[in-house]
């Protein structure tokens, strides 16, 4: 399987894989394997993968220094994972925020259709609507498992650590972040 598995070995390989899942179809079918960790810490140039059916392998590797800053709905490294799309053995760290209008934030996947398995994401998620610490909307086909989360969580409505939305299947995860936690004063008149 590695053989015929697309490598991304740096920073580089990543944004050009990034770019390639414009297209719907482009990861289907296909593995990809992530040799190193990365750190994505002041590259402005990155942007999410837009959409992924394949087969990605984190191999226990992480991706740090992420910044999801506020733009379309379903926002995570990866905005949207296809029913055929899984995610195996990902660890993640970073910050995610957008307005209140948004819907769909987390740091692994803003919507989730396919399969997650021991994936771990570390960090601070903040705004809108279905915001979560992995997925902000985790799919009736969507399956996340062995996943956990650290961090905070703040969001208006569907707020949660592993998933802001669910209507697929969470087993044997784990949330360690902070839930809408931020104090507000109440003055009684």
């Amino acid at each position: 399987i590695t053989e015929e598995a697309i490598h991304i070995a740096g920073v580089e390989d990543f944004l050009s894989f990034a770019e390639s899942c414009t297209l719907d179809t482009w990861s289907q079918d296909k593995v990809f394997v992530l040799d190193c960790d990365l750190d994505l810490s002041g590259r402005e140039d990155f942007s999410p993968v837009p959409t992924f059916g394949g087969c990605f392998l984190g191999q226990g590797h992480s991706i740090s220094g992420l910044k999801l800053d506020s733009g379309s709905s379903d926002l995570g490294l990866f905005r949207y994972v296809q029913e055929c799309g899984q995610i195996y053995q990902l660890s993640l760290s970073g910050i995610a925020q957008a307005d209140n209008s948004h819907s769909g934030l987390a740091l692994l996947a803003g919507c989730n259709a396919g399969l997650l398995f021991e994936c771990h994401v570390t960090g601070n998620v903040s705004g809108g609507d279905r915001a979560g610490g992995l997925v902000g909307s985790n799919r009736l086909t969507g399956v996340i498992s062995g996943c956990t989360a650290k961090g905070m969580v703040c969001g208006s409505h569907l707020v949660g650590g592993i998933a802001g939305n669910n209507e697929g299947c969470i087993t044997d995860c784990a949330n360690y972040s902070l839930v809408n936690t931020t104090a507000s004063d109440n003055n009684i008149d």
